[in-house]
């Protein structure tokens, strides 16, 4: 426990853990099994964030062999890790 605004011990709340890396991000969205597949086409995070931006996430991710529902999901990891500005 921690001191609280009013001096009294108040429980403290981790944050969640941040997405680090790729492989974070990759496992973040239950596609582990696509590690290998970034590496070999020398795709990291911030290319992805550098195509969503330029709004050709979805071909990148389909050319790395990812199915619809995949794309979507690594998409929504990618949002909460780095949000549209």
């Amino acid at each position: 426990l921690a001191p609280g605004p009013n001096g009294k011990s108040a429980p403290v709340v981790a944050a969640p853990a941040p997405v680090g890396d790729l492989a974070d991000l990759l496992r973040a969205a239950r596609l582990g099994e696509f590690e290998a597949t970034f590496a070999a086409e020398k795709v990291g995070v911030a290319d992805l964030v550098e195509a969503r931006d330029a709004g050709d996430l979805g071909d990148l991710l389909a050319d790395c062999g990812l199915k619809a529902g995949e794309r979507a999901r690594l998409k929504r990891e990618l949002a909460k890790l780095r949000p549209v500005l």
